[in-house]
């Protein structure tokens, strides 16, 4: 399966991810027999336990049917035996635990994993990594954001420029992104970078706040004036950051 760049096919709630109030036992019953109240360990796996290192950054989607969290712990996955940063979603139905910060072939990152986002229908996550193996264009250790789809296990580069409209190339942004939002529908997805080289307009090393389209690949630079004032477009001149994206993806706020 290939990956794939750009194109496809609320966040920290406790300062470490250690139990979640209100969603069941241990063991996970049906979500219908949770009561208020209930206590559920979340950084555990059922063969391994409670994980042996630290884990935070908790995120779930709009129905609360899992969990996404990033963790140290070397016991939660086979596939995952360093203390490197990785990221995990938890089944609360079923009380399964998916290792997402791994490529289409499942190879496991390589580098610090971290700030896990759902799309509210919580079919995708996005997180912003360092790793340098996780797509064929992206081999330093710059931040760059991924979106990992839950159901296909397809892993997608989201920070990188829209594609060539001669060759359909696209490039990786030249220096680190964070802070992912995705669309209710998974559709779009904004994030703040340093990048140069990802729009024509943006060629400083300032913080500015892009919202890629993951049908369309297309990169867009929404930390612009209006196009109608009399900057007309202009780039901002400063740090932009913080993107938070409207359910339907068609506003961002900065």
């Amino acid at each position: 399966m290939r990956r794939h760049a750009g194109t496809p096919r609320a966040s920290a709630l406790l300062p470490i991810l250690a139990m979640l109030a209100g969603l069941g036992a241990l063991s996970l019953p049906s979500r219908a027999s949770a009561q208020p109240g209930d206590l559920v360990l979340i950084s555990a796996s059922e063969a391994s336990g409670k994980g042996n290192g630290p884990s935070e950054n908790p995120a779930m989607p709009a129905d609360a049917s899992k969990v996404a969290f990033r963790s140290n712990a070397t016991n939660l996955h086979p596939d995952d035996t360093d203390a490197e940063s990785d990221e995990y979603v938890k089944d609360l139905t079923t009380g399964a635990l998916t290792l997402i910060s791994i490529t289409d072939e499942g190879i496991k990152s390589n580098g610090y994993c971290a700030n896990p986002v759902f799309s509210a229908d919580g079919t995708h996550v996005a997180y912003r990594s360092g790793a340098t193996n996780l797509h064929p264009l992206d081999t330093d250790s710059t931040f760059d954001i991924y979106v990992k789809d839950l159901a296909t296990g397809e892993m997608f580069l989201a920070s990188t420029s829209s594609p060539d409209p001669e060759t359909g190339e696209v490039v990786k942004g030249n220096k680190s992104s964070y802070n992912p939002f995705l669309s209710a529908d998974a559709a779009k997805i904004a994030f703040r970078s340093y990048s140069s080289n990802l729009h024509p307009d943006d060629t400083d090393f300032k913080l500015d706040v892009y919202v890629k389209d993951l049908r369309t690949g297309q990169t867009r630079l929404a930390s612009t004036a209006d196009g109608n004032g009399p900057n007309d477009g202009e780039k901002g001149n400063g740090l932009s950051g913080n993107p938070v994206l409207s359910a339907d993806g068609t506003k961002v706020a900065f």
